[in-house]
């Protein structure tokens, strides 16, 4: 059969039934088929109608009640076989589904299935500009998620799939919310709500404090109860800095519970139990900017939402929430696009490096290290115009500065950089950008008389080509060595006297230029570089 059900052999028991007929069964029947209808006598024709009418109207109700038996028992075997077969299917189906809201999206995308369509750039922030690619990136997040087996396999290809994989997500929902409501106290620990606020949903969602968390200073968002970025989740809600959004404490302590049990956060529980998602699904290492390619790291997003949800008066995870009105699905999907997208790389690098460390207990090469960046706007203003900017503004180069004209001054440090003294190898010296390096011209000045080869005195000439070069005088760091090829460096204090030099002698002249190239987290990264000038006498 087509449907893969055994059909039992009954050829036997067909025999069986022939060899038993009697033989005056048999005669009646070659009586019958022998009477040639075209040479046969009236009264033989009658006859034989009778005998025939006789044993058909009985063989055929016989034959309709075998005929629905039959239809029936094969109907019972079919169904019992393909439901035996569909249920691991089915099951398997929906456990994909549950890890994907766990570790995507909590909601299926709309016209998410069939899942056929060109794969784009899931980093790309173009994925958000038309409702079409937002499809496209849906559909490229789901097929990077699902596994190699599974992508190419037949069972992508399954009637049902998009029906039961949505179960699947839908059905994990109640998990989420009883995670987080059962472990209240212990995940909003150190926020300054008191146990008994934490145990109630209504006053907890009412209480002063929940209210200033779920705040933001910046004055565009003042008007608005529930904002894109509200203080909880920063590292420090009293002074949120946008450079730690997304690492506040609460959110890694929700993210291990979902991960590893009750447990994690001290709370004592039974021996045995399910095996925690962490374990199962084998999660060990987050690598930094990589946030398509890892599940894990969207997992952040699910959590700190259902933190931000919980802290609202909305009951469930509906796309549309009761009371607050928020779209959440367009809000996860806002979060998600940060935390994504290549422009942000830099800093969302930083972000999943600490949520490594802390929700895993894992060493990442790429986590942040504890620094203290400059002033900077303290929300997404500038973030949001990254994003916003176009295309080919994002991917331009940024051409060199020209050169200063000839003895204009070099540009000044900031103040809380100071030239470094170079003493070692000039092989240890990181080059710089070329853009950030001072122009320095050896050239003599067009009205300046070239200096005389056979000076008697080699230090007179070097303080002439210094002043040629606009870089000698009284106030100068340079320190001129006092024999052939020895470097020097720029000190803070004044120049030393240098011993008379020989004629005929090259002297060399070394000096370390201090800069500072600015990085887009606002961190200043010092370096120098030497630059050797030879003067020829």
């Amino acid at each position: 059969m087509a449907n893969g059900v055994p059909v039992e052999d009954f050829g036997d028991q067909i025999n069986d039934i022939v060899d038993d007929n009697d033989e005056e069964e048999e005669r009646e029947h070659l009586t019958i088929i022998q009477v040639n209808p075209l040479t046969a006598r009236e009264e033989e024709l009658r006859l034989t109608l009778t005998r025939v009418l006789h044993k058909y109207i009985p063989l055929r109700v016989e034959n309709k009640a075998l005929k629905r038996e039959n239809r029936i028992l094969r109907s019972s075997a079919s169904s019992s076989a393909r439901k035996s077969a569909l249920e691991p299917l089915e099951i398997l189906i929906k456990t994909i589904g549950r890890k994907y809201c766990v570790l995507l999206r909590l909601w299926t995308p709309d016209r998410l299935f069939p899942a056929t369509c060109e794969l784009i750039d899931p980093a790309d922030p173009e994925r958000w500009t038309t409702d079409n690619l937002q499809l496209r990136g849906f559909i490229t997040d789901l097929v990077r998620f699902l596994e190699p087996k599974i992508r190419t396999g037949p069972l992508i290809q399954y009637t049902n799939f998009g029906a039961k994989f949505t179960e699947g997500v839908n059905s994990e929902h109640g998990t989420f919310v009883s995670a987080i409501k059962d472990n209240m106290a212990k995940i909003y620990t150190g926020l300054g709500i008191d146990t008994e606020t934490l145990n109630n949903a209504d006053a907890f969602a009412k209480h002063p404090r929940v209210c200033f968390l779920l705040t933001n200073p910046d004055p565009k968002e003042a008007k608005n109860p529930y904002p894109d970025f509200p203080r909880i989740l920063h590292a420090d809600p009293d002074n949120p800095d946008w450079e730690e959004c997304f690492m506040a404490p609460v959110l890694i302590r929700a993210a291990r519970l979902i991960l590893f049990g009750p447990t994690v956060l001290g709370v004592r529980g039974g021996s045995g139990g399910r095996t925690p998602k962490g374990e199962l699904w084998d999660l060990k290492h987050i690598p930094a900017g990589f946030i398509t390619n890892v599940a894990i790291a969207v997992h952040i997003l699910i959590d700190l939402h259902l933190v931000v949800h919980r802290m609202t008066p909305d009951d469930s995870l509906n796309v549309k929430g009761k009371s607050t009105q928020i779209m959440w699905p367009k809000r996860h999907d806002l979060w998600y696009k940060f935390l994504s997208s290549k422009v942000m790389a830099e800093w969302a690098a930083n972000v999943f490096g600490v949520w490594d460390v802390e929700c895993l207990q894992t060493n990442s090469a790429d986590a942040a290290t504890t620094s203290s960046p400059d002033p900077q706007p303290s929300y997404a203003d500038e973030m949001f115009a990254k994003l916003a900017a176009p295309r080919e503004e994002r991917r331009k180069t940024p051409s060199p500065p020209a050169k200063a004209p000839f003895g204009s001054p070099s540009p000044e440090l900031p103040p809380t950089i100071l030239p470094s003294v170079s003493s070692g190898p000039q092989a240890q010296v990181p080059p710089p950008a070329a853009s950030v390096l001072p122009s320095v011209s050896s050239g003599p000045r067009p009205e300046a008389p070239a200096p005389s080869v056979s000076d008697p005195h080699p230090i007179a000439a070097l303080d002439r080509q210094l002043n040629l070069l606009s870089i000698g005088g009284q106030q100068s760091s340079i320190n001129i060595a006092a024999s052939s090829g020895s470097p020097s460096s720029i000190l803070t204090s004044p120049p030393a006297s240098a011993a008379p030099l020989s004629a005929g002698t090259n002297p060399s002249l070394s000096f370390v230029i201090s800069y500072a190239q600015p990085r887009s987290t606002s961190l200043c990264k010092v370096g120098t570089h030497v630059v050797n000038l030879r003067l020829a006498f």
